[in-house]
């Protein structure tokens, strides 16, 4: 059905053009790692095309639709990325359970209507929903969570109800909700923003259901992972500003689930760009529920990082970014991601280069620095990727 709506889409193009606007972007990209001694490789071809209407004054509607297609290496363990100290206990039957297919993929990315007033909109449908003004990481945001290592790739949209209205200037306020099986499993929550100055500040709350897998359990009727919900709670917010020609920002939140411990979690960071055009950019994350001791990282952990069921391995972590734009045109940086409990890293070079007008490549690296069994352990593997996105 994907692959029918898809081509409909694009046949119908051409006699939607006077009332639609249709764009989007074709991006193949090329990642490969070496771990273990081993080298894989992952081609990926992706395809995204965009509707949107706005032909009804005060109405917007829009929809992307996305194709995702394979090649190379598809079937990866994820034991090959776990210290070999816990991937070793598990039974030799039990390993094709850790075994991760790379299918492709026809899905709708996003399909919503927005209705807009003088001071209110309501937006129903598949949509965006991102908050906070972390940059590596978002405590605030319980719908996603962000791979550190590319922290600016687009997000999945979520299907959600939601109502922004400004009584007045710098000030918004935001309710939402996204609906579970139940309304116990729905998502509720509410957002309120203000202006003081040259700072922005918002405070949040939310009631979500959070997902997390036991990767040492079998479900004998599944033969997968045992896996558990339940409900949490959360108290937060965020600010951002300017003192003098330093940004600051920070963004934190107390989460409170229905069964299990309370834990806490922020950030907080700052930038600043130099005369001769360099930008540089630090942030420290800590994360309580995630562990101080890498000595007790579990396979739990690990994975669970991995599938973003937790945002960090290890409790503290620092992040860095400087960037240079070389010419109008081309750009290279370098971040720097840190496990501060256990003082392993990984060093992220990239390069950024505008090739036309509508053509953009990115290079990224990561080159991993540290013992085996920690965060970033040399022994996990390094690798990166090749992305070109070409917009249309």
């Amino acid at each position: 059905m994907s692959r029918a709506i898809l081509a409909l889409t694009l046949l119908a193009v051409p006699g939607a053009a006077a009332d639609l606007d249709v764009f989007g972007y074709y991006e193949p990209q090329y990642a490969g790692t070496w771990a273990k001694e081993n080298y894989r490789h992952l081609m990926s071809n992706r395809l995204r095309v965009d509707i949107k209407s706005t032909v009804v004054e005060n109405v917007e509607a829009g929809a992307d639709f996305v194709g995702l297609l394979y090649h190379g290496t598809k079937i990866w363990n994820l034991l090959d990325f776990v210290p070999e100290s816990l991937a070793s206990t598990v039974p030799a039957k039990l390993r094709p359970l850790y075994v991760l297919p790379f299918a492709d993929r026809f899905y709708l990315g996003d399909a919503y209507a927005r209705v807009s007033f003088q001071r209110v909109a309501v937006t129903a449908g598949k949509q965006q929903l991102s908050f906070g003004t972390g940059y590596f990481a978002n405590p605030t945001d319980v719908f996603n969570i962000k791979d550190a290592f590319d922290p600016t790739y687009e997000q999945p949209g979520h299907n959600a109800l939601r109502l922004d209205a400004q009584p007045r200037s710098r000030v918004s306020m935001t309710g939402l909700l996204a609906p579970g099986a139940d309304w116990k499993s729905t998502t509720k929550l509410v957002r309120a923003k203000a202006g003081f100055g040259r700072f922005d500040l918002s405070v949040l709350g939310a009631e979500f259901e959070h997902t997390a897998t036991d990767f040492k359990a079998i479900d004998t009727l599944t033969m997968w992972f045992v896996r558990t919900t339940d409900r949490r709670r959360v108290l937060g917010g965020d600010m951002v500003g300017q003192v003098w020609e330093i940004g600051l920002w920070a963004e934190g939140g107390y989460f409170m689930p229905v069964q299990g411990e309370e834990y806490y979690e922020l950030i907080a960071g700052i930038d600043h760009t130099l005369d001769n055009g360099l930008y540089l950019m630090a942030e420290y994350h800590r994360n309580t529920q995630a562990r101080a001791d890498w000595r007790q990282y579990d396979t739990n952990d690990w994975l669970r990082s991995m599938f973003g069921e937790t945002r960090t391995l290890a409790r503290d972590q620092g992040y860095g970014l400087a960037r240079y734009q070389l010419i109008d045109l081309l750009g290279i940086g370098l971040m720097g991601i840190a496990s501060i409990n256990d003082g392993s890293f990984a060093l992220v070079p990239m390069v950024d280069w505008n090739l036309f007008e509508n053509v953009d490549l990115t290079l990224m690296a990561n080159v991993l620095v540290g013992d085996e069994g920690k965060a970033y352990g040399s022994t996990l593997g390094s690798g990166g990727f090749l992305r070109c996105r070409v917009w249309f």
